[in-house]
């Protein structure tokens, strides 16, 4: 997702000819990248995550927060049992739940902010374990109408593996 820009670092850092790049986003966004990348057999985007076959690696970047069944999404990624699955900038803490609001391109977006001890224990329980995690500076967004203990600060990036053997 995200203008497919994840796919253009790799384009500009690694050999990707034998690489098969899966996109699924929003539909404008692909219908974009569909004419971006016209000429490029490596990169396809696909209208339902259940088409896609055999990944080594499922990049989740900033798009957990948005999906309204994000657990449903999830058993559906770990279906497709990838060795890594990558969540980039996601808001989360230690709060339970929470939803807060977004004003992206002239859209209003509902987003989840995650309790992330709760994300660790849903990967755990499908055989994958947290093997990096990193924080995204945000000085931009707030969280001030929380209560104190439950303000977020940065986003988190979460790097899990499947356990083996």
């Amino acid at each position: 997702g995200g203008m497919e820009t994840s796919y253009i670092n790799c384009i500009s850092s690694i050999d990707v000819s034998n690489i098969k790049y899966y996109v699924y986003d929003l539909k404008e966004t692909m219908d974009l990248g569909k004419e971006i990348f016209s000429q490029d057999s490596n990169i396809k985007f696909v209208n339902n995550i259940k088409s896609i076959e055999n990944v080594d690696i499922i990049y989740l970047g900033s798009v957990l927060q948005y999906i309204n069944n994000y657990e449903k999404l999830l058993k559906e990624v770990f279906g497709k049992s990838p060795k890594y699955i990558f969540l980039t900038d996601n808001f989360m803490g230690n709060i339970r739940y929470a939803t807060a609001q977004t004003n992206m391109k002239g859209r209003r977006m509902a987003y989840w902010i995650f309790e992330l001890k709760e994300i660790i224990q849903l990967f755990g329980a499908h055989d994958f374990n947290l093997i990096y995690k990193s924080v995204n500076y945000q000085p931009l967004i707030h969280f001030n109408n929380f209560p104190e203990q439950y303000r977020v600060v940065d986003s988190c990036n979460l790097l899990f593996s499947r356990e083996t053997g």
